[in-house]
């Protein structure tokens, strides 16, 4: 049977929770669709194929789960981020069996076996997901299910560390046959994490606790940051960008605030008398006890001249975020966007309020991602889901209001009632006035509309469509959401006009069961539209006569 750390590279990366790739065949899953998806083929296999929609579309996040309502195998690019084909039928010469008795995993199967590009196969009864390939085939474990494995095995190591624990400052001698058990334990670990990704976080970090108190330094898997290929052992790996880490040691108190000013520090040196003075009364001491720290973890912090310095180089998460950042093209793929948004683990200027004067430039270049990030198109937002746990890092005062609604297009986001708006010039506005009590998705254009409505289940709590969706403004573009919304059972919608006729009014609302019209002022102010708003949520959409 094949293993998980047996797949290509490629592939691996992309079927690790937290990937756009397998968070949606996951959806998939415990939706009950089945589907089909062919990794890396772009069509150089066209002829195993019939049928199907031939084109380009990103990779989002319900791409798959989406696609799924009709019958087909979707098939992915090499880069495993570009739809090339839809609801292709697979026609493979040849036949295999599967671990599903269905027709899908058969297909699937034997697609994989004579073209050598691994095919995914969802079971819509059995809630089974294979990946085939070649003539190889591994069943992809549910998250719950490979948490638990983890959690089984961590036992077996914490019972092994209660059983050999510390005596004064001395331990115990461990027989070499449980030093040969636990590390194998930890190792097994290890292969579990690498499928789980940042969803094993936590318990990667107490495995990697538990295997130093027992002395397991070799089975300690070194840290996986993206420049560990590049950078030196003598460089170790800083984690800035929520609670402190040095390598996998937690860093804390008086010991973070020294290590963040310090790195964060174009030079690496302060005045002492002016680290002192952050530190707060205590700042004497503090600074004596937090340089003390630090040294234990291996950094060479020194004093000298009236200043503090630190001479080592250090790998830290602040500079491969600003650098990323600076580095994006000027259309980014989502991958690269959400990749930086990752870094992030916590919001550092709450955790270390001491250091509040020392992140200009980090979170000048958050501000210029989170820019970039509302400048995407809805497909490309939708392929973020880094930002729904991103948000929660941060206090509600301490993000734009308009972050929430984006990071909503994968999902509620907690208990905030969600709003549709459909607005060619104004979308923003109405965003930044209603986002910091709403979770606001905006639609631009009428194809903009299409497109989303057709991937989406719309599940909002009301709407606010324009009449006029360009620039003409005598098009009335927007009755076609209006008749979709009153027809299909749509969110309570509410009409934006500027100056509608007398008699309108009335009309509009009985035609197209809208709750509400909301009037635009003439310099294109939007008065009382939260309370206009709250009508909307409060009242619903009214009966039809």
């Amino acid at each position: 049977m094949l293993q998980f750390s047996e797949l290509p590279a490629d592939i691996r990366a992309g079927l690790v929770f937290g990937q756009l790739l397998r968070d949606d065949v996951e959806l998939a899953r415990t939706q009950g669709k089945g589907v089909i998806v062919v990794l890396g083929c772009g069509g150089c296999h066209a002829s195993l194929m019939t049928g199907g929609d031939w084109g380009s579309w990103p990779m989002t996040g319900r791409a798959i789960f989406t696609n799924a309502a009709i019958d087909g195998a979707m098939i992915l690019d090499p880069s495993l981020e570009v739809i090339v084909c839809k609801h292709a039928t697979l026609a493979p010469e040849i036949a295999r069996h599967a671990p599903d008795p269905g027709a899908r995993h058969a297909m699937a199967a034997g697609f994989a076996a004579q073209t050598n590009h691994p095919v995914i196969a969802v079971s819509q009864e059995r809630q089974l997901v294979t990946l085939f390939v070649g003539n190889e085939q591994l069943t992809l474990r549910t998250k719950a299910e490979l948490q638990a494995t983890v959690e089984h095995q961590l036992q077996l190591l914490r019972t092994t560390l209660t059983i050999h624990a510390r005596r004064g400052s001395s331990r115990r001698s461990i027989p070499a046959s449980v030093r040969t058990e636990a590390e194998s334990t930890v190792q097994a670990i290890q292969v579990v994490l690498a499928e789980l990704g940042p969803t094993g976080d936590a318990q990667a970090a107490e495995c990697r606790a538990i295997a130093r108190e027992l002395g397991l330094t070799s089975a300690i898997p070194a840290p996986a940051t993206e420049g560990d290929a590049t950078r030196g052992s003598e460089e170790p790996a800083v984690r800035l960008l929520g609670d402190v880490y040095v390598d996998d040691k937690p860093v804390t108190g008086f010991a973070a605030d020294i290590l963040i000013m310090l790195a964060l520090t174009d030079e690496r040196r302060i005045p002492i008398h002016v680290l002192q003075s952050t530190l707060g009364e205590e700042g004497e001491r503090a600074l004596e006890q937090g340089i003390g720290t630090l040294r234990e973890l291996g950094l060479e912090i020194l004093t000298q001249r009236g200043d503090c310095l630190m001479e080592l180089e250090l790998a830290l998460d602040t500079e491969e975020f600003v650098a990323g950042v600076q580095d994006l093209p000027d259309s980014p793929r989502p991958a690269q966007v959400d990749r930086l948004l990752s870094l992030w683990r916590g919001d550092p200027t709450a955790l270390h309020p001491n250091t509040s004067g020392y992140w200009h430039e980090v979170y000048t270049a958050r501000a210029e991602l989170l820019r970039r990030i509302r400048k995407m198109t809805v497909h490309e937002q939708r392929g973020l889901p880094g930002l729904r746990t991103f948000i929660t890092h941060f206090a509600p005062n301490r993000i734009p209001s308009w972050v929430s609604g984006i990071a909503s297009l994968n999902g509620r986001v907690g208990d905030r009632k969600r709003v549709l708006i459909v607005e060619d010039r104004m979308a923003d506005t109405f965003v930044d006035v209603l986002g910091w009590q709403y979770d606001c998705v905006p639609l631009r254009s009428l194809q903009d509309w299409r497109q989303f409505s057709a991937e989406d289940d719309l599940d909002f709590d009301a709407a606010l469509v324009d009449l006029h969706l360009t620039a003409a403004g005598n098009d009335a573009q927007g009755v076609e959401i209006l008749e979709y919304l009153r027809d299909n059972g749509g969110a309570p919608a509410m009409l934006i006009s500027s100056a509608p006729e007398a008699g309108d009014i009335d009309a509009l609302k009985e035609k197209y069961g809208l709750s509400r019209i909301y009037l635009k002022a003439p310099n294109d102010s939007v008065p009382h539209l939260i309370t206009s708003m709250e009508l909307v949520i409060r009242e619903g959409r009214p009966a039809l006569r």
